[in-house]
């Protein structure tokens, strides 16, 4: 099946394009660990989270996945996954759950800490995600009843992306304690094209250049800017080429934001664990040849 006609589904085409065996992901951990994801790999780890999302869970537009991991690259991987399903991507916030609990209410969490995450006794689902880089089952306490091994059941999914529901320009993307986010905004939020105070679905016009939004999307090769500099260059990629990005968000709203900019720009992610040293971060740059950092 075609990858869906929205950024995610875009972003997950050219991950697995020309250039899909270089680097488009890089992290390192406080701990010492580094991982690198190819675009292939990245990929495939991307198309296995919609496809699971979409089989256990039957997700898509309207459907609420609580995001209840740190920053972190498996993070990238089941927000990605979330999206390329069609599904709302929601950052946990007692706030958030509790405001309208029949709207609300999440039909999956994905969480590295289950028996904790806010909203997990009303899912349908909760997967536990172990974060470790060669953990390919969950490695700590003993899982509740009705919580999946993520790491192991991810595995048993296909690399090739099944059916998966096209979500409307309007349908939320992304909920955070301080904004919302459709499918037809994603690219204007992660570029900074919209105001964060523009991006509600009551106030701006979503539809309007939503297909030539998703049209700039370039591939690994591809000479698209990391971010474009006003808002009439959404439509226009300018001449600048991909970045190799160093990325230090402070929260998981800060990452995705970040992330997909420079994956919307052709570029590649270094991403690096809250609370690494700056003497370490400095040299990270240096061995990974950092561009820039959004």
């Amino acid at each position: 099946m075609s990858h869906p006609d929205t950024l995610p589904g875009q972003l997950l085409t050219a991950l697995l394009g020309p250039g899909a065996t270089g680097p488009r992901l890089t992290w390192y951990g406080v701990d010492g660990e580094r991982t690198e994801l190819s675009g292939r790999v990245l990929g495939n780890w991307v198309t296995k989270a919609a496809n699971l999302l979409v089989e256990e869970a039957d997700a898509g537009p309207g459907t609420v996945v609580v995001l209840d991991l740190p920053v972190h690259w498996r993070t990238l991987v089941w927000a990605l996954g979330s999206w390329v399903a069609g599904a709302q991507v929601t950052l946990p916030s007692e706030d958030i759950l509790e405001e309208d609990e029949d709207a609300d209410a999440p039909d999956v969490v994905v969480t590295s800490r289950p028996g904790e995450s806010p909203g997990e006794d009303d899912a349908e689902l909760v997967l536990a995600v172990a974060l470790p880089a060669l953990a390919m089952r969950w490695d700590g306490d003993p899982l509740g009843a009705n919580v999946v091994d993520a790491a192991a059941e991810l595995m048993t999914f296909g690399d090739q992306l099944g059916y998966v529901s096209e979500p409307e320009s309007t349908d939320l993307a992304l909920v955070t304690e301080n904004l919302e986010v459709t499918y037809g905004d994603l690219a204007g939020w992660a570029t900074g094209a919209a105001e964060e105070d523009d991006i509600d679905a009551d106030d701006v016009d979503l539809e309007a250049g939503y297909e030539d939004e998703l049209d700039t999307v370039g591939g690994p090769d591809d000479d698209a800017a990391a971010v474009p500099a006003e808002e009439d260059d959404i439509d226009e990629p300018t001449s600048a080429a991909p970045v190799r990005a160093l990325l230090a968000p402070d929260d998981v709203a800060d990452l995705l934001e970040q992330a997909v900019r420079t994956w919307h720009g052709g570029g590649s992610v270094v991403l690096v664990e809250p609370g690494l040293p700056a003497d370490v971060r400095r040299r990270v740059a240096e061995d990974e040849r950092v561009d820039s950092r959004p």
